[in-house]
């Protein structure tokens, strides 16, 4: 008759052990998601872009060869952001449209 108690208290253990663990991962993920919310928040939207871009607020742009991704330098930040062009053709007519208004300044 012992060996049932202890049984139920091994059993007991599993589950409360299982609980403890289920509830660590849920913690874990929502304070991840809630950082991937943040990061994204932070990141230059595209229109924003276009305003820096018209604004001269923009240091250097390097357009990825492959994709349709562009790395941007912002003037007096010190990180570079990507970002996702949804059109490179008609971005590249923007940026080149910029330049020569510039020049003509």
């Amino acid at each position: 008759m012992k060996d049932k108690p202890k049984n139920k208290d091994i059993v007991s253990i599993i589950i409360i052990s299982i609980l403890v663990i289920a509830m660590l991962i849920g913690i874990v993920t929502i304070i991840k998601q809630g950082t991937e919310k943040e990061k994204q928040q932070e990141k230059l939207a595209y229109t924003e872009l276009i305003q820096k871009i018209g604004n001269g607020e923009i240091e250097r742009i390097e357009l990825s060869e492959n994709s349709n991704s562009a790395k941007i330098k912002i003037k007096n930040v010190e990180e570079e952001e990507k970002i996702q062009v949804p059109n490179r053709q008609a971005f590249i007519e923007l940026i080149q449209d910029e330049i020569k208004e510039r020049q003509l300044c």
